[in-house]
């Protein structure tokens, strides 16, 4: 009797696509590229990105201390020298760090302007490079005030942070007292005011970060310095000629911005404040400097000292125009900062 035999099951079926035959050296070659790809060991990132992380780590911190509670830190701060940073107003501007350290003059006009009515005020501090993302606020100057003492204790207060918005009252309630009397709420005085944050302030904008010849030499290097790793510094460099063109845009009547149109108000501008200020010593006849003062001269200052090009020599050259202004540049200089 023949014996049957049950038939053997096929074999399961294989749900990937069977591979092509190879067998030209060409065809081997791809083969073996993808299949290498897809085990992820011939995969090469573009240059930046493998440029950026052979700088890591840039530094290991050593591991932090266990926090202190809050007795331990006021037992802590009254042992500390006097010019020691708890016994000092620290002023957190922008600034390269060698400038920092001689306190020199701020490339920032805005920082510049606190830092130069701090010295005419008489207070003691000194500053720190920083940046906006360090400032409580998101913008600098901003003011790290001395620990005062405890009355009738050795301990100390903590440090007070005073942003950019409350410097004017800080300054009133803890500096020394002024002789500059002029009141700022007249219509005179604010016209002015408006006239610096504006007009001049606009032309700065335009020299110094439309203007590629001075965005490219000097702007973005200063800013960006501390972030030297490319891309990082160039999509910071755009973000911040973005936000001063869009400054630009909606401060301006008309929807095309000239570099002409903004120097001839820039211009317009100085000649307003020379015949304001005229033979005087100092603006609106004070006896001494005031913040006004210190306003006009963050600007002065920086156009008349910093290499401008390109159409940044037009704003200097509105300027030079007016000999009392730039006299009064030099007077606050030799004075606070000679």
């Amino acid at each position: 009797m023949a014996s049957t035999s049950a038939p053997l099951p096929s074999p399961p079926q294989s749900s990937r696509t069977p591979r092509a035959s190879s067998s030209s050296p060409a065809a081997a070659r791809t083969q073996i590229s993808t299949d290498t790809t897809a085990r992820g060991t011939s995969f090469r990132p573009p240059r930046f990105i493998r440029v950026l992380f052979d700088r890591f780590p840039i530094y290991i911190y050593p591991t932090d201390p266990v926090p202190m509670t809050a007795r331990e830190f006021q037992t802590t701060l009254s042992k500390q020298p006097k010019d020691d940073i708890y016994g000092t107003n620290t002023l957190y501007v922008f600034s390269l760090p060698g400038d920092a350290q001689n306190c020199a003059p701020s490339f920032n006009p805005g920082c510049l302007k606190w830092q130069t009515y701090l010295k005419i005020r008489g207070v003691g501090f000194c500053i720190e490079s920083s940046s906006n993302h360090a400032s409580p606020t998101g913008s600098l100057p901003f003011l790290i005030a001395e620990a005062a003492p405890i009355a009738g204790s050795s301990e100390r207060h903590l440090p007070k942070t005073i942003p950019v918005s409350k410097l004017a009252q800080w300054v009133e309630d803890n500096a020394p007292g002024s002789v500059n009397q002029t009141n700022p709420d007249t219509p005179d005085y604010r016209a002015f005011t408006s006239l610096i944050d504006t007009s001049i302030r606009q032309a700065w904008l335009y020299a110094l970060y439309i203007d590629s010849t001075n965005f490219k030499a000097q702007t973005k290097p200063r800013y960006t310095y501390s972030t030297p790793i490319w891309p990082v510094n160039y999509f910071l460099g755009l973000q911040m000629r973005q936000a001063a063109l869009d400054n630009l845009k909606i401060n301006t009547e008309v929807s095309k911005i000239t570099g002409r149109m903004i120097y001839l108000r820039a211009k317009e501008a100085w000649a307003a404040l020379g015949a304001l200020l005229g033979g005087q010593k100092w603006f609106f006849g004070a006896q001494d400097a005031g913040i006004f003062d210190a306003s006009v001269f963050a600007y002065t200052h920086l156009i008349l000292n910093q290499d401008l090009e390109g159409s940044g020599q037009d704003l200097r050259a509105g300027l030079e125009t007016h000999a009392n202004l730039v006299n009064h540049e030099r007077r606050i200089r030799s004075t606070w900062f000679g």
